[in-house]
């Protein structure tokens, strides 16, 4: 038999992203309510952590995606649904003994 957790969270949840650096391991988090821009350079070791180069492809660059989930997540918080909106994060399965 196996048993598998599943974890739901509603927006109002998240309070904060965190981000870290994959050159020094350096980590830091920042509150959901004080992003206002990408912070695109590891404070630590100056190393890129997100680019603002538009992608030749056309697609959205990394720094635009970003800030639009930011903007997403905020207007997520800020709404009353009739329903409730959750998120489903993963959980683990764990075989049983």
């Amino acid at each position: 038999m196996t048993q598998e957790e599943r974890i739901f969270i509603v927006p109002q949840d998240i309070i904060a992203i965190g981000c870290e650096c994959s050159h020094c391991k350096s980590t830091f988090v920042v509150p959901v309510e004080k992003i206002d821009r990408v912070l695109a350079k590891c404070p630590n070791c100056n190393e890129r952590l997100i680019s603002e180069t538009q992608p030749s492809s056309g697609a959205l660059s990394e720094s635009t995606v970003f800030l639009n989930f930011v903007t997403w997540l905020k207007s997520l918080q800020a709404r009353d649904f009739g329903g409730n909106i959750r998120l489903e994060i993963k959980g683990e399965v764990k075989p049983s003994a």
